[in-house]
């Protein structure tokens, strides 16, 4: 499993990181504090290339930079942003529920085009709040589809394919997963009501009423000028990746100064698509495995004062997104970097001061027969199973509900995945085999797990 491959998986892990536990609100940092986490983010843990930091406040806007291609203080550096693409697809369908073109509850098999056909399943059919919810039992990825940067588009013809061989096992609305070929379908039905295509009914119904300049499946001519490279892990610049029928799940490029603006529709009443964003947040679903409510593409974490919205993504080709957001007090927070290490330790920790920033990781080696003794299943309180198994990559988590996470060791029982800042500590038993592991990441309560086979 090469590193690009690697990213890939990480890329679906975002949305359940981002269940942390909510922390209560506080002093924002200033922006000599915003300066000095970026700084240190580059020059010193060697974690970002380059990094853009946009805030929305009922003061107003500002925007914070380091790095390369972080020039553009204003906000206007174009990166890839990944699964927060999906946000846009959810208020597509949110814009067109209440315009009266589709129903959340209506079964999305009536508005896909004729060559694509959904699979057979118990009980009732999928509906759109089950694709948008992440909850139509579909899985994150088509196994067929060709990953890593360079890597050729996925194609209509090859979802056609896959979705006629593949057979649900549970009704669908009964389980969280994860779901990228999920937002694909959504994307497909939405054009197809439409009679436009998803690039068009982007522009037409979110880009061009918020006032968007720079927010595209491809960069127009006035955006090339100001697009990041995107960075591998190593620091290492990365080819872009090319979307075809995958673009509403993870294809879009921005920059931080439109994903504000995009903000504006969650926290202003007057912006024209305040009712949208509003159904977006109404429906919703159980996410245990977030330890969160699944909203329409949002994931919404506690209630309250401490509650708030968010979303991250993790793209193959080299970029790193987080989005914050709450409406209530009309704050948001949005953070891009254009290397594939997470960032959403940053906006959360910039919207909810409590919340920590990541801390930075010493990775060891073990030899490779020295990894087998963790192999097993391990069972949480809540009843999720977690699974730990070994490839050529090494150490892999297994967190129910999302793709398969490679850990690295950094002592003795002890790993993490460094990227999105998961740390799993393994508890040795009497016979001296792991009995069970502590699971922890920034700003979550730790999650124990016992060994059951």
């Amino acid at each position: 499993m090469d590193i690009s491959r690697r990213a890939f998986q990480l890329a679906g892990l975002s949305a359940w990181l981002g269940g942390a536990a909510a922390a209560q609100p506080g002093s924002a940092p200033d922006e000599a504090r915003i300066g000095a986490i970026l700084r240190e983010r580059v020059d010193e843990q060697k974690k970002a290339v380059g990094l853009v930091v946009g805030r929305l406040t009922p003061a107003g806007v500002s925007f914070d930079a380091y790095g390369a291609r972080g020039r553009h203080s204003n906000g206007r550096t174009v990166f890839r942003i990944a699964s927060l693409t999906k946000l846009f697809t959810a208020l597509l369908l949110a814009d067109m529920a209440t315009r009266g073109e589709v129903g959340l509850d209506e079964p999305v098999s009536d508005h896909l085009p004729p060559e694509l056909r959904l699979p057979t399943s118990p009980g009732r059919p999928i509906t759109f709040a089950d694709l948008a919810t992440h909850t139509a039992g579909l899985p994150f990825r088509a196994p067929d589809q060709a990953v890593g940067p360079g890597a050729p588009p996925y194609r209509l013809e090859q979802l056609q394919r896959f979705l006629a061989g593949l057979t649900l096992e549970e009704p669908p609305g009964q389980k969280w997963l994860y779901s990228n070929v999920g937002y694909a379908l959504l994307g497909q039905a939405l054009s197809q009501r439409a009679g436009a295509r998803y690039t068009v009914l982007l522009r037409e119904r979110i880009a061009f009423p918020l006032g968007l300049q720079a927010t595209a499946v491809v960069p127009a001519r006035t955006m090339r000028s100001r697009l990041a490279t995107g960075h591998d892990e190593d620091l290492r610049p990365l080819p872009p990746s090319r979307f075809e029928v995958m673009a509403p799940s993870g294809g879009l490029w921005s920059c931080a100064a439109d994903l504000v603006r995009f903000l504006s529709a969650f926290t202003d009443p007057a912006s024209p698509l305040s009712r949208a964003a509003a159904l977006m947040l109404a429906a919703t679903r159980p996410a245990p495995g977030l330890r969160a409510q699944q909203a329409l593409g949002w994931e919404v974490h506690g209630q309250g004062e401490a509650g708030y919205l968010s979303k991250d993504g993790l793209a193959d080709d080299g970029f790193t997104a987080a989005i914050v957001c709450d409406p209530p007090a009309g704050r948001g927070v949005v953070v891009l970097s254009n290397t594939a290490i997470g960032v959403s330790d940053i906006a959360r920790h910039l919207l909810r001061p409590d919340y920590p920033l990541a801390k930075a990781y010493r990775i060891t080696t073990l030899p490779a027969e020295a990894l087998g003794r963790y192999v097993g299943r391990y069972q949480a309180p809540t009843g999720a199973v977690f699974v730990v198994s070994t490839s050529d990559v090494g150490l892999l988590l297994q967190i129910p509900g999302a793709p398969l996470m490679p850990i690295a060791p950094t002592g003795a029982d002890a790993f993490v995945q460094p990227q999105v800042g998961v740390e799993v500590d393994f508890r040795i038993g009497p016979d001296g085999r792991p009995a069970g592991f502590v699971l922890r990441s920034a700003g979550r309560p730790p999650l124990e797990a016992r060994r059951i086979e």
